[in-house]
């Protein structure tokens, strides 16, 4: 309905998509490859929680166009499990919600929910940057100091 509230947070787990008879999806971690999902024999195989938290989205008037396309920023948190290992995950989103006006031409029908993820640098590295660019910046006061 026109007005109504569309809220696009969510938590997901990728073992509760793709489950014992579906196959499994692969996850990409620094550089290495996992797959997640599936047939779990263990709590040693590797899990995988995704938390999607977005602003409420509001439906628009019906007679704006038939078909619309609704861009929100989502912040992304979650944790990756791997042999007893918890990696902390987080990143940045932005979610694009599509809206087709429906058959009775006063609805709104969700066609697609598609979410663009950046990652989010860890605090450890963004320290390294900031301790090295000070570094680099003593060096040549000194430098300059000196002459």
């Amino acid at each position: 309905m026109p007005g109504q509230p569309l809220d696009l947070s969510a938590t997901l787990r990728i073992e509760d998509l793709f489950g014992v008879d579906s196959g499994q999806a692969t996850v990409t971690l620094e550089g290495t490859t996992y797959h997640v999902g599936g047939q779990l024999v263990s709590d040693l195989e590797p899990r995988l929680t995704l938390a999607f938290t977005a602003p409420t989205l509001f439906a628009p008037p019906v007679n704006v166009a038939p078909i619309v396309a609704l861009t929100t920023p989502v912040s992304v948190s979650g944790t990756f499990v791997h042999q007893g290992v918890v990696e902390e995950l987080g990143a940045t989103a932005s979610a694009t919600l599509v809206l087709q006006r429906s058959g009775f031409g006063e609805l709104w029908d969700a066609r697609s929910a598609t979410y663009d993820l950046t990652a989010t640098p860890e605090p450890s590295t963004l320290l390294l940057l900031g301790t090295s660019l000070a570094g680099l910046g003593l060096a040549a006061w000194r430098k300059l100091r000196d002459t």
